[in-house]
């Protein structure tokens, strides 16, 4: 029975990599999966998330970094600290109705809500001379 659970997760695990576009991340050996590192680093992760209707973009809560945001499966990544006053992050949550809108609770400071919207539209600036 051990064996069937072991097999289980291994497909697990390919299956969530493929789904995630984290194949070039997931090494594969003879025995089954090998971690790999990647995406960021320097920092203590303390919280994941994944957004549900964009599976590519990524979610990290760290100790004293803050919460930082991937859209590209975790290949980069940017803070997205703007109002947050506590940047010991210990838990991460994605609205499942609504999954433009994170919840991330702090050690010590509450919780907070970031609210971004899905598509942000930029117009070109014209300037001209009169």
């Amino acid at each position: 029975m051990p064996r069937v659970h072991t097999v289980l997760r291994v497909v697990f695990s390919v299956l969530l990599a493929a789904i995630l576009g984290l194949g070039s991340k997931l090494r594969l050996s003879a025995g089954g999966c090998t971690w790999v590192a990647f995406g960021l680093e320097g920092g203590t992760i303390r919280a994941l998330a994944i957004d549900p209707q964009s599976p590519s973009t990524l979610y990290a809560g760290t100790i004293g970094g803050g919460v930082f945001q991937s859209r590209d499966a975790g290949a980069t990544w940017s803070a997205v600290n703007a109002g947050l006053t506590n940047t010991d992050i210990r838990a991460l949550a994605i609205d499942p109705h609504t999954p433009s809108t994170l919840y991330a609770g702090t050690w010590g400071g509450g919780v907070f809500v970031l609210r971004c919207p899905r598509y942000l539209i930029y117009l070109p600036l014209v300037l001209r001379n009169h």
